[in-house]
């Protein structure tokens, strides 16, 4: 635990870093207005250079507040540390996937599938009230099976509430049409109405400008109805989640929900401040949403992680001051965070600001005290994706990949060593060297579970009272040569053998 000294040490530390950040806003403005683009930084591009000062500003102030909460990560009920590495698989409207692609995962160290569910495809029809809701049961057992499929191949499962625009409607999918509202789409993005949209726009009508359509009034508002519970939105919503958490509690890969995957802040134009303003929409619209939501799990299912993020503007999380359900579930509930930062002129700046984003994400979740994931982040630079997912190991962060099945598969920086479960009292260090190839491990032992490391090469080791044995393929696991009355510290250096 950091003493006030050192609180205000790492405040000063990261202060420094303001100006650098407000320089980059201003470089990157330059380039992109040379090139004939509309200047977009990360999320919050579209704000004004004083808004995006003011935003950071505040958010690096409420780093002074965060700095003293222990580690977390997630354990199981036997008290084991778990790590995952893994992919997301958000095909529409039921993701496919092969033995043979899961065995080649497996291959590259991953033991976790993020799979996207989807509002419209569980509840098409509109119910007439909410103890008349029409499942889609072939919709569950399908689902089901690619849940046993994954256990078969020893991965794990995290089930994520999907959408990208909300509905067919605004060029996207997830939510049904009975639980949307259309009034104006796309204004305003177009204001004049010269653009005659069918009720299902076609492809040409989508591709005009997809990320404009994100902030138009239509899809704003239909995300605050189903915040405020308008029409009993809210309800249904939990209905949804009841449904597959009481038929995925007794699979026991299942970690989880994610309840809603990438949230918006609602009607951006008409309730700009709110958007921007640090915490505002998490504290006053998001979480009491997320707490209705999961309330309706926790009735059939009390066991798993009930996932949670942060609005897309917020991206540090702040207004988060405390995890959905109190001291009870602190445990059972995790965290999930996006990185999306990637830049072909400033990469160096780009794994910076990677590393601050990160650090301000993992403290969220300490701040409440709760294990943090890092859900998505995606790309097919070896560079950026490597510095992220060194900062990933430093914090002894999960993580899932987006993109590709292909993609993951020849990326060389997916594929790295990491201990996929850690029988510990304490980690101290857990990081890999990609440049020079090197893995260390450190952490004060226990008894009754076992230490698994994923090795994707063939490797030397240095350790004083420990030995390697092979426990399945490339997974191998720590023993201790002494007695563990002995010595309680592990401290193990893994090399990869030149060929």
């Amino acid at each position: 635990m950091l003493s006030i000294q050192g609180c205000f040490e790492k405040w000063v530390e990261l202060h420094l870093q303001i100006k650098d950040r407000i320089l980059l806003v201003g470089l990157m403005r330059q380039e992109w207005m040379k090139s004939g683009k509309r200047f977009r930084q990360g999320q919050i591009g579209h704000i004004s250079i004083e808004y995006q000062q003011m935003i950071i500003i505040f958010n690096y102030l409420i780093s002074i507040v965060l700095c003293e909460f222990q580690n977390g990560y997630y354990i199981e009920q036997n008290e084991t540390i778990k790590i995952f590495h893994g992919l997301n698989l958000n095909d529409y409207p039921l993701t496919k996937i092969s033995d043979d692609d899961l065995i080649a995962l497996s291959k590259i160290g991953f033991n976790l599938l993020r799979i996207s569910v989807f509002f419209d495809q569980l509840i098409p029809f509109k119910p007439t009230s909410q103890n008349n809701v029409t499942y889609n049961s072939t919709y569950l057992t399908d689902l089901e099976h690619i849940v046993q499929q994954a256990k078969k191949n020893n991965f794990s499962v995290i089930l994520v509430a999907d959408q990208v625009l909300l509905s067919k409607q605004f060029c996207g999918y997830g939510f049904p049409d009975w639980a949307i509202q259309r009034t104006n789409f796309p204004v305003p993005y177009d204001n004049n109405g010269k653009i005659k949209f069918d009720l299902y726009p076609n492809k040409d009508q989508c591709s005009t400008n997809f990320d404009s359509f994100l902030k138009t009034d239509d899809v704003g508002s239909n995300f605050e109805n189903l915040y405020k519970n308008t029409n009993n939105l809210t309800e249904y919503f939990g209905l949804f989640w009841q449904k597959i958490a009481e038929k995925m509690k007794n699979e026991e890969n299942v970690l989880g929900y994610d309840l809603l995957n990438n949230p918006q802040c609602g009607n951006y134009y008409k309730t700009y401040y709110q958007c921007i303003w640090p915490g505002w929409n998490n504290r006053q619209l998001i979480m009491p949403f997320y707490q209705k939501v999961s309330s309706y799990i926790r009735e059939v299912e009390k066991s798993k992680i009930v996932f949670y993020q942060t609005q897309d503007t917020d991206f540090i999380g702040s207004g988060f001051d405390d995890n959905v359900n109190g001291n009870e579930y602190r445990k059972r509930e995790a965290y999930s965070y996006r990185i999306t930062y990637k830049s072909n002129y400033f990469k160096e700046l780009a794994t910076n600001l990677n590393y601050y984003s990160m650090w301000f994400e993992i403290h969220v979740g300490k701040h409440a005290q709760v294990p943090t994931f890092l859900s998505e982040f995606s790309g097919t630079d070896e560079y950026l994706l490597t510095r992220l997912l060194n900062y990933a190991d430093y914090f002894q962060s999960s993580w899932t990949y987006k993109g590709s099945i292909q993609q993951a598969l020849k990326l060389d920086a997916l594929k790295r060593p990491y201990a996929q479960s850690i029988c510990a009292e304490q980690v101290f260090h857990h990081q890999y060297d990609s440049i020079n190839q090197v893995f260390k491990l450190q952490f004060k032992f226990k008894s009754n579970c076992s230490t698994l490391l994923f090795l994707p090469y063939d490797y030397g080791y240095s350790c004083s009272n420990c030995i390697l044995r092979q426990y399945d393929k490339r997974i191998f696991e720590i023993k201790l040569t002494i007695s563990t009355q002995q010595q309680q510290q592990v401290n193990i250096i893994i090399w990869r053998k030149k060929v």
